[in-house]
């Protein structure tokens, strides 16, 4: 009997703005002041079992961003595969940082992204896909690291999308403006968070001086939750509940000259 009354109170939560913004904001301070005290500090003032838990924060940020994603946009299901590819990426990351199947995973989720633009080039994106075919073909015959070609294919595949990104955004729509400028800014994050990354990687295998390691890895999370924060507002096929959203996205560009010049 009281099923009804739940789905309701439900949906009124999913479809809150407050919400949504006080849940990441308080995931957000959370793994930030933890991250930095640890980083000044070290474990001198925050203990592992702390500072694990702000992985398991991280990881469940992404979460939040593809349940947000079903409410949402639940016919997008192009998105909703990329994020959800995207977390499975972090869980196994989480474990492993170098993972191999964690980078295919993320390979997925930008395959993914690919496809949604598929409609800007659709030759582009089958002569694209097969290129990824042959690739994962050679390194196969030849037996390149496997690694190693997820690696080229995911950081292929991310500059591509940036650069569709920035394609579907020259082409100022009104319509689908919000969706372009977040998946746009989105993208842009995206990157910033993997140049981290790989600053990270650097120290690890001693190219970069060691001490760059622990700040690259505090400074990748404030570029890759924002990034997918983004993404999951870059849908066009969004519910009607999502109208409070837009709205308040379309009010926040037009105060901005940044993305006013997008």
């Amino acid at each position: 009997m009281n099923s009804p009354i739940h789905t309701s109170l439900l949906r009124r939560v999913l479809s809150s703005l407050s919400f949504w913004i006080t849940l990441w904001a308080l995931m957000f301070v959370y793994f930030f002041i933890i991250g930095l005290l640890h980083l000044l500090f070290g474990s001198k003032l925050i203990p592992e079992p702390l500072l694990f838990s702000t992985t398991i924060v991280k990881v469940s940020t992404i979460l939040t961003c593809f349940i947000y994603s079903c409410f949402f946009s639940p016919k997008d299901y192009l998105l909703k595969s990329a994020l959800l590819f995207t977390f499975l990426a972090d869980i196994v990351l989480a474990v492993n940082n170098i993972s191999t199947t964690g980078v295919i995973l993320f390979c997925f989720a930008q395959y993914f992204h690919t496809a949604r633009y598929a409609d800007l080039s659709p030759f582009f994106f089958i002569t694209w896909t097969l290129f990824l075919i042959l690739l994962f073909t050679f390194v196969s015959f030849y037996q390149v690291p496997l690694v190693i070609g997820a690696g080229f294919a995911y950081a292929s595949t991310l500059i591509l999308n940036l650069a569709l990104a920035t394609k579907w955004l020259k082409r100022k729509t009104p319509e689908v403006r919000r969706a372009c400028i977040c998946n746009f800014l989105g993208f842009i994050f995206f990157i910033c968070c993997d140049l981290t990354v790989l600053i990270s990687y650097f120290s690890r295998i001693h190219i970069l001086p060691p001490f760059f390691y622990n700040p690259a890895n505090f400074i990748c999370w404030l570029f890759y939750f924002p990034s997918q924060i983004l993404l999951a507002n870059s849908s066009i096929l969004t519910i009607r509940d999502y109208a409070p959203f837009d709205s308040k996205l379309k009010s926040l560009a037009t105060k901005s000259k940044l993305i006013d010049q997008l």
